[in-house]
């Protein structure tokens, strides 16, 4: 949806962008976390269940577009951080069709696997989006 001049108008698009952060609870908090905020109100009666509540956000919301900020990561203490020590320079920004191929790419920014944030795998069986990153053609720009 788009709002213009006050009024809301049905868009065909949905760009999905978020930062690459650690998560205390979820692992990760990238583009499969990210719409979790959607879910407003006490979103902390779901954390009992968070990768099963994350793996079926991500099939219900399937972005054209997932843009996935790397440049500076958030690589311990998320997702609020304490210092800039938690913060790592990787100057990577993953953009994709496949937000689990992007979350997938982004945890390597995390060092951490993707196999084993639990909401991954739950999310590439509900048809979300493929962990093989190695089945995906991955271009690389440098400066």
């Amino acid at each position: 949806m788009a709002v213009l001049d006050g009024t809301l108008s049905a868009g065909d698009k949905v760009i999905n962008l978020a930062p690459v952060k650690h998560h205390h609870r979820a692992g990760a908090s990238m583009i499969c976390k990210n719409w979790y905020g959607l879910l407003g109100g006490p979103r902390n009666l779901f954390h009992q269940h968070v990768h099963d509540v994350i793996g079926e956000l991500a099939a219900l919301f399937r972005p054209t577009l997932a843009v996935l900020d790397g440049v500076t990561a958030m690589v311990t203490n998320g997702p609020t951080g304490g210092s800039l020590a938690d913060l790592k320079d990787s100057r990577t920004l993953i953009v994709s069709p496949d937000p689990v191929a992007a979350d997938a790419l982004g945890a390597r920014i995390l060092n951490a696997d993707p196999e084993k944030l639990p909401y991954l795998p739950l999310a590439e069986k509900a048809g979300a989006g493929t962990l093989r990153v190695d089945r995906i053609t991955v271009h690389r720009l440098t400066a």
